[in-house]
């Protein structure tokens, strides 16, 4: 297949010869659109900023005494199992992989539209 090359100024060049397989299909929308969300989505990061426990505000004491109240033992406020304390900041994996049974379709369809 032969595609027109124009400079910047809009005149025509030498004409270059591209692959059929890939310039000379009907795109599929669907698979285009697949394809596009898995990889912007894998761009994305997903780590989150989180204080840990020498960071939390607050006192360093014992929230109370480790015997004699019937309760669980406890430690200090800004322990990680306490609310507002935190261990792990969340990681979110956003990237999803295109439909595999899409993988025999061209996923590069939007090349034809681009250029025909």
């Amino acid at each position: 297949m032969q595609l027109a090359v124009r400079d910047a100024q809009g005149a025509d060049l030498e004409p270059i010869e591209v692959d059929d397989a890939v310039f000379g299909i009907e795109p599929n929308e669907a698979v285009v659109h697949q394809t596009l969300v898995a990889q912007l989505a894998a761009r994305r990061g997903g780590n989150a900023s989180t204080k840990s426990r020498g960071e939390v505000r607050g006192s360093r004491a014992k929230l109370r005494r480790q015997k004699g109240l019937g309760m669980a033992r406890v430690g200090s406020a800004s322990a990680p199992i306490r609310r507002g304390g935190c261990a792990d900041g969340r990681f979110a994996v956003f990237a999803r992989p295109a439909n595999g049974n899409a993988g025999g379709a061209n996923p590069y369809g939007f090349l034809q539209d681009r250029v025909g």
